[in-house]
């Protein structure tokens, strides 16, 4: 049984037309609006003008006292976070089999390699040293700007112990021995 009516054997039924656009136009066309209905917003006063200059000065000197307060802790902290960092890292890389000639020949005994491991393990763990001595260089820096010295050592130590333990807990979770 059929529900097309007078098909034709070896034709194509015709597409079935869509018509996109039942809500009424999309957009309100220029023409539509009468000019009665189109309402002008009046200029500004002298007052509101005045009052709008105030806020922006406003807004430019708090933007310019928080810059003050705020982005010279952050750049010291880049800062000594990257010579510590860079320092750390290059000790470590003194483990490396050519390094550590030339540092035992520099310091005129043999102290390096500290390390018996294979040079790209010893890479790790060099990048390990100096990402973890930035993080707490920086965050030293900037928590110490605020807080002083013995505080700030109290409170990023401990951010550090606490973020170990987490890691070392969520390995034990996802990677199972």
């Amino acid at each position: 049984m059929s529900f097309i009516k007078d098909r034709l054997v070896g034709t194509r039924p015709a597409p079935p037309v869509i018509d996109q656009n039942v809500g009424g136009p999309l957009s309100v066309q220029p023409d539509s609006t009468p000019r009665s209905q189109v309402r002008h917003v009046p200029a500004r006063s002298r007052m509101e003008k005045i009052g709008f200059w105030v806020i922006v000065v406003a807004a430019i000197a708090l933007l310019l006292v928080l810059m003050g307060v705020l982005l010279p802790p952050i750049f010291g902290g880049i800062a000594t976070g990257l010579y510590t960092a860079l320092f750390v890292g290059s000790l470590t890389l003194m483990n490396l089999s050519r390094p550590s000639g030339w540092a035992n020949s520099l310091l005129g005994r043999r102290v390096f390699p500290v390390l018996k491991a294979s040079e790209g393990e010893i890479l790790r763990l060099s990048g390990v040293n100096a990402a973890l001595t930035f993080v707490f260089a920086f965050s030293f820096h900037v928590v110490a700007s605020v807080l002083g010295s013995f505080f700030a050592g109290i409170i990023v130590l401990g951010g550090l112990v606490a973020a170990g333990v987490f890691y070392s807990r969520a390995r034990k979770v996802i990677i199972k021995p």
